[in-house]
């Protein structure tokens, strides 16, 4: 009998920004270049990556984080908000600190619902990946999505950026 192997494809999504577009204040780091989310069929996983103008310290000075925001609704508000975040010391965002960490905020509910170390996360020179199961984003099967980067820890999706990539979308 003979064993044929499906190929594993992809369904992918990719915007891009301007190199140098962001606050003479912020570390080029933060300044986004290109992000990127792909559904590699057969893992039942989605890959996340934002690569940057700069590589990533392994310990960032201050709070750093950067987001995937996630529109599943014609809302104005992003349903999920995946985050991959450093923080240095702790703040009222960060109890504990040092460290690296992952969220997932999901605001679908009557009560926005944050869980921490949500998805395995990787920092390599100048790129954060994240690797999210879909029910972590409510299985959507198509979605708009925004990527940017924080310098400062967030109160909601609207809190103010360092920078922010072209609107997306994406469909599995």
């Amino acid at each position: 009998m003979l064993a044929l192997a499906a190929p594993t494809s992809a369904h992918s999504s990719v915007t891009t920004d301007p190199q140098g577009d962001i606050a003479a204040t912020e570390p080029v780091y933060l300044d986004i270049i290109s992000a990127k989310i792909t559904e590699q069929v057969g893992t039942g996983m989605l890959y996340l990556k934002i690569e940057n103008a700069q590589a990533i310290p392994d310990a960032p000075a201050g709070f750093r984080a950067w987001n995937w925001f996630i529109h599943t609704t014609s809302g104005a508000t992003a349903e999920y908000v995946l985050t991959v975040r450093y923080c240095a010391s702790p703040v009222s965002a960060c109890a504990t600190a040092p460290r690296w960490e992952s969220i997932v905020l999901d605001n679908t509910g009557p009560t926005p619902k944050v869980t921490f170390n949500a998805f395995p996360l990787r920092v390599d020179g100048a790129v954060v990946k994240a690797f999210v199961e879909p029910s972590q984003i409510g299985e959507a099967t198509t979605f708009s999505w925004v990527a940017a980067s924080r310098s400062v820890p967030a109160a909601s999706a609207t809190s103010p950026v360092a920078d922010v990539a072209a609107a997306a979308s994406f469909s599995r």
